[in-house]
């Protein structure tokens, strides 16, 4: 009787303390209002497709010529869709798609000199502190090796 006893508060401990710690993870996840996220998100869906989402974060021509290669690689690392090269199994199959719709790329791709600014990023931030700057170096391994 006694072990059953210890059993059952153990277990009701555990339920309250696993129950204290979700409250307290919701409590500091950012909230938003249900009208705000869902009509942002929904008036974004509605209104653009994906090809019009993407034709927004390309440069004009003219900017592009004027950029330096450090900004042109800057601008690709800023490049919203750059998290496609890791939505699939093989992440050598989403650069074609990405040298095709990322403008500030395909420029860097047409100096010829894409490989060698992306080694000089490389070799400048070679020193990896946080799970963001390993991805990022990941995604540029992929496409340099691709190109």
């Amino acid at each position: 009787m006694r072990k059953r006893t210890i059993a059952f508060i153990v277990i009701t401990s555990l339920v309250v303390i696993a129950a204290i710690c979700t409250s307290l993870f919701l409590r500091s996840r950012p909230k938003k209002s249900v009208s705000e996220s869902s009509s942002t998100e929904s008036s974004l869906k509605e209104s653009e497709t994906k090809d019009q989402r993407k034709d927004r974060f390309n440069i004009p021509q003219e900017e592009l010529e004027k950029m330096t290669d450090e900004e042109l690689l800057q601008a690709v690392i800023d490049y919203p869709y750059l998290i496609d090269i890791f939505s699939t199994d093989h992440p050598e199959d989403a650069v074609p798609s990405l040298k095709e719709n990322c403008a500030a790329l395909k420029e860097l791709i047409a100096r010829g000199t894409a490989v060698e600014t992306i080694d000089s990023y490389l070799a400048q931030h070679e020193k990896i502190t946080t799970a963001e700057e390993e991805i990022l170096r990941d995604q540029l391994i992929v496409i340099r090796d691709n190109l």
